[in-house]
């Protein structure tokens, strides 16, 4: 993925300033997806481009967003029983993982306004996952975990 931010505002080179980084170098760090790589390919006082190239050399990721309300529909005999739903699962999931220090502060998403907390899950975790959204999940949801390749990593979006 590539992103570039250009101005034309008198010094643009205080861009530089404004990422604090120098535009006369290339600058590399490392992030929880991948490398990323910031480098100035115009930096004069009139008109200052900043491009970051990340490049974590992995397939995109495949996401699924589910919201308490889809996680919590109950149909058929598990509306009349009040068994458990997926929801309460996830939760449960959450609490046990918290508890044992696994859960990982990832960033601030400004475009969710919500602290990102991720797990990458192995094996056994995996299968008890898709258990449980066996037993509780709604159908439609059910399809839609189905058609995801494979879960490695579970976010949570914690809003502030």
């Amino acid at each position: 993925m590539l992103l570039t931010i250009t101005t034309t505002h008198k010094p643009a080179t205080d861009l530089g300033y404004l990422l604090h980084k120098n535009p006369e170098r290339m600058h590399s760090f490392e992030l929880s997806f991948g490398k990323a790589h910031l480098f100035y390919p115009e930096a004069t006082s009139e008109r200052c481009t900043a491009a970051i190239l990340e490049s974590s050399g992995s397939p995109p990721r495949h996401a699924l967003r589910i919201t308490r309300e889809e996680a919590t529909k109950k149909r058929g005999l598990r509306a009349l029983f009040g068994s458990g739903n997926f929801w309460d699962a996830m939760m449960k999931f959450a609490a046990d993982t918290a508890a044992a220090k696994k859960l990982r502060y990832q960033e601030y998403s400004y475009a969710l306004r919500a602290d990102l907390y991720s797990r990458t899950l192995g094996a056994e975790e995996v299968v008890r996952l898709a258990g449980d959204a066996n037993r509780f999940a709604p159908r439609e949801l059910r399809v839609e975990l189905i058609g995801l390749p494979s879960v490695s990593q579970i976010v949570f979006v914690c809003p502030r």
